[in-house]
């Protein structure tokens, strides 16, 4: 079970997470992290552990600096789209989308955005967001 929440305050984000790995019929902790940082920006992944090596093992473009969603639209969700179906993980729906089944979390410049399974990125009103299957009771 999977349990990975951030709660957004009003300067920065906290995190927190379990390190439980459970697939088929193991369970054991995990080498590889869940929630990890990168160049200032923070990712959190619950879900398929082959997304999460695949978005731990590679450079992301850098951010600018910008606004923060529109980093993520213009930059990040295109080049994860890209990366997660060369890699042939994620099922590609029509020729343009690709859906996970992972859930994703990233805080770029101190606000937490949730990803829905298009990589349609969103900040939520009550800055509480959780996932995994532990997620509700976080």
């Amino acid at each position: 079970m999977t349990t990975i929440v951030a709660v957004q305050t009003e300067d920065d984000v906290i995190l927190g997470w379990d390190s439980q790995l459970t697939r088929a019929n193991e369970t054991g902790s995990m080498k590889a992290p869940k929630v990890w940082c990168r160049d200032g920006i923070v990712f959190a992944v619950s879900g398929h552990a082959r997304f999460m090596d695949i978005l731990y093992a590679d450079d992301f473009p850098a951010y600018d600096g910008s606004e923060a969603r529109r980093w993520l639209i213009r930059e990040f969700v295109p080049f994860v789209l890209n990366l997660v179906a060369d890699s042939g993980h994620a099922p590609v729906l029509t020729e343009d989308e690709v859906a996970l089944a992972s859930g994703l979390i990233v805080v770029v410049d101190g606000e937490a955005f949730s990803f829905d399974a298009l990589m349609s990125p969103a900040a939520i009103d009550e800055g509480v967001y959780t996932m995994g299957s532990g997620g509700d009771y976080a």
